[in-house]
């Protein structure tokens, strides 16, 4: 047995492969991002942001949304939900007095 004719064996905590586990919607991610998170209609896996109308795919967890409540088109879709006037600024109220 000569040490130059062995191949390298990978360490044990390299060569075992881990199961990924799906991380699904928890409702307690709304409070932490709220106002435009929610759980989505497609599947477990995915979350909708009401702002951007988008599916977020949330298999890695929480750190996708942190990385969607980054993105640039995120912070433009935000700032203009923001910005739009609501729709009770433009209806009217009558004296009901008058009808």
């Amino acid at each position: 047995m000569s040490s130059g004719d062995e191949e390298p064996q990978p360490s044990t905590s390299r060569g075992i492969k881990r199961k990924k586990y799906l991380q699904c919607h928890k409702k307690e991610w709304e409070l932490e991002f709220p106002g435009w998170l929610q759980a989505s209609s497609k599947n477990l896996n995915y979350a909708n942001c009401k702002s951007c109308n988008k599916e977020i795919k949330i298999s890695s967890g929480k750190d996708a949304l942190k990385k969607h409540s980054t993105s640039e088109g995120h912070l433009v879709a935000c700032r203009s939900v923001k910005a739009q006037p609501s729709i009770t600024s433009f209806v009217v109220k009558k004296n009901p007095k008058e009808c």
